[in-house]
């Protein structure tokens, strides 16, 4: 599948904060812009725009990833999808597409990603394309709860 790949700037970020995810994926909505920015989130920080690869399908944003390399010296991948393109197998594309580019720029890391223990749909996603499990663990959410989540590898 094709798509113009942007790095994130803040109209992308806005229309990302937009999207609205229903029943336990709310969990995966995000703050205003001007609280992620109190906060520090790295995604509002402009000079981490190159970490952050924005997908558009036919000029609509379809999702996200974020590449970071860590002190342990391990790549960690995140991705979001706007919502109407859940479980349509776009995450597939886009994170290999993640994949690979990480490889290229970090050729000696092994890429790791983490998500809640109850998002199957991710999970086999993540699994599809080669990730492996390595542990479950409860650690605090971006929200302070403790919770359990999945630590996958590439």
């Amino acid at each position: 599948m094709e798509y113009e790949i942007k790095n994130m700037n803040e109209e992308i970020l806005k229309e990302i904060i937009s999207w609205e995810y229903e029943g336990e994926y709310s969990e995966y909505n995000m703050d205003s812009l001007e609280n992620l920015k109190a906060k520090g989130a790295s995604i509002t920080k402009p000079e981490n725009s190159n970490n952050y690869l924005c997908y558009f399908k036919k000029g609509e944003l379809v999702g996200y990833t974020n590449t970071m390399l860590k002190k342990n010296g391990n790549i960690f991948i995140g991705i979001g999808l706007a919502p109407k393109y859940c479980g349509k197998g776009l995450g597939n594309s886009i994170l290999k597409n993640s994949v690979v580019n990480a490889k290229n720029m970090y050729p000696n890391s092994k890429i790791v990603l983490q998500v809640r223990s109850w998002n199957k749909r991710a999970i086999k996603c993540y699994e599809k394309i080669g990730f492996r499990l390595l542990k479950k663990e409860i650690i605090k959410d971006h929200n302070g709860i403790p919770t359990e989540f999945v630590f996958m590898e590439f």
